[in-house]
């Protein structure tokens, strides 16, 4: 399997194929067979809302999708054809029938938006504005829907309210919660569930053959990852593994460890430790999330809103960091102080 060069992403992994250069896709049979029976019977809508888990599959499964549709062919949705012309164009991102919205590279910060910005969305209408390319169809993927503004947002549901015809919208959501609710109501919404063992372990070996670790670490990353492809080639390649250690060291000790925090948080704080700095984030939502699910389930209301509450803080607090650039070392041992000393009152 090629991997072509494009110009970068915000979500790329070193060495990872990207969604749109990748022919294959496991599990989610369910959904590729209502799309499939959709798409033979002229019942596809015009927005599609891919939601589920982050790293998946819905974008691979969007391309996939997208190609199916260009090429005017009614075949496996899990199986473009690597060396036809239709996907080679996806794959470079030269199709004159598709576009991808996602964050832009700044080059003068030489960072990612944070966001997707109505400029950003701007694009579409430029790009429906053109004349379709043989008359065909035009496929817009918007990854991820959750990164976008209130203006962003605004400008695609004018767009969703009047489609141009022969236009597929394919909006990728990792948290729908996070949409405007006029956007939901103008999509037909498609649910993915993470992957299982089996489907996980059969993705890491493709996207990882040569950087996979021995099986039984190998199984605890699975364990970890939460049935995200994505997660687990996090994991790998990024340390992820050793940073869940020391958060939990941290977090289960009754006296906070200050210079363990401080430590971590040093290390965080890099300008090359963004996606480290990422993995410490998610961590701790899901960390959170998991408390907050556990004491619902046992009947403890109280304690799972106090969890929620802090959920919601934290993810906020996240927000803000990146959003204006602020200390992140200062964040991180914060963030631990405070879920420690939720978790210490929970004991």
């Amino acid at each position: 399997m090629q991997e072509l060069e494009t110009p970068k992403q915000y979500d790329d992994i070193d060495g990872v194929i990207r969604p749109s250069q990748n022919t294959h896709i496991f599990g989610h049979n369910d959904v590729i067979e209502a799309l499939g029976r959709m798409r033979k019977e002229g019942r596809l809508h015009h927005a599609l809302l891919f939601e589920g888990p982050l790293g998946i599959g819905k974008a691979t499964l969007a391309y996939h999708l997208a190609s199916n549709i260009l090429s005017k062919s009614s075949g496996d949705l899990a199986a473009p054809e690597e060396t036809s012309p239709v996907w080679r164009q996806i794959a470079q991102g030269s199709h004159p029938s598709v576009t991808h919205i996602s964050r832009r590279y700044d080059s003068k910060t030489e960072r990612f938006n944070t966001g997707i910005t109505v400029d950003d969305i701007r694009e579409i209408n430029r790009f429906l504005a053109q004349t379709s390319y043989n008359g065909g169809w035009r496929v817009v993927i918007i990854d991820t829907a959750d990164d976008m503004n209130r203006a962003a947002a605004n400008g695609v549901l004018k767009t969703l309210e009047e489609p141009p015809e022969k236009t597929l919208f394919i909006l990728i959501s990792n948290s729908s919660g996070r949409l405007l609710p006029t956007i939901r109501s103008r999509c037909h919404l498609i649910k993915f569930r993470p992957l299982d063992y089996d489907n996980m372990g059969k993705a890491l070996h493709l996207v990882l053959a040569n950087r996979l670790p021995p099986a039984a670490e190998l199984d605890a990353i699975i364990a970890e990852s939460e049935g995200s492809v994505r997660k687990a080639a996090l994991l790998i390649c990024y340390g992820g593994m050793e940073i869940i250690r020391v958060q939990r060291e941290i977090l289960n000790q009754p006296i906070f460890d200050v210079v363990k925090a401080q430590t971590i948080a040093q290390a965080l704080s890099g300008r090359d430790a963004v996606i480290q700095f990422h993995q410490f984030c998610d961590n701790l939502l899901s960390i959170i999330s998991s408390k907050a699910m556990k004491a619902g389930l046992s009947g403890n209301s109280l304690l799972s809103n106090r969890y929620a509450d802090a959920w919601k803080n934290i993810a906020d607090e996240i927000a803000k960091t990146e959003a204006f650039n602020l200390d992140k070392k200062q964040f991180v041992i914060n963030v631990l102080y405070k879920l420690h000393k939720l978790m210490i009152s929970d004991a």
